[in-house]
């Protein structure tokens, strides 16, 4: 059974074991082999300040005792960025197809509609058709496409730009 919850400190160790697992695994994310140079004490720090941020937040999908997939939400640090929120989604590719990125956007969309923020954003590389069928199953639009945006293996890849918009107050009937 997975379950998602909101990140804690102590798991600091096995968020930074399942990111270097994704570097290894899958090229649809943004760092290669090597290029991650975290350490456990640095993820304990970022854990912190994302969950201090109110803009901010960092999900876990675990599956007994290890994790699976993860979800971060960065709010904007500024008055006309405050109501927006970037969003990273990894999953451990032994887990795709099962819900786990589901999961995690149904709770990242929970906790913005709770939290005040009105637009979840991301990228998607554009051959990332599975990814990209889950964020349009789960609200996302396509708002933009940015070309040659990455170079993965010598190659250059496309990006769609996506976004999530709350949905709008309920008026008041007796307004």
């Amino acid at each position: 059974m997975i379950v998602i919850r909101t990140a804690e400190r102590r798991d600091a160790a096995a968020l930074l074991n399942l990111k270097h697992a994704l570097d290894q695994t899958t090229t649809n994310m943004m760092l290669e082999v090597g290029e991650r140079q975290s350490t456990v004490p640095a993820v304990e720090t970022e854990i912190d300040a994302i969950l201090a941020h109110a803009r901010s937040t960092l999900l876990v999908a675990m599956e007994a005792n290890l994790m699976v997939g993860y979800g971060e939400a960065l709010g904007g640090g500024f008055r006309r960025t405050a109501h927006n929120a970037t969003i990273v989604l990894g999953v451990r590719g032994t887990h795709g197809g099962q819900g786990v990125g589901g999961g995690l956007l149904r709770g990242l969309a929970h906790w913005a509609d709770a939290s005040g923020v009105v637009r979840l954003e991301l990228t998607v590389q554009q051959r990332n058709r599975g990814a990209i069928r889950l964020y349009l199953r789960h609200g996302f639009h396509v708002e933009g496409y940015r070309q040659r945006s990455l170079l993965v293996d010598g190659q250059w890849v496309d990006e769609l730009a996506m976004a999530r918009f709350a949905p709008p107050p309920v008026a008041d009937a007796n307004a």
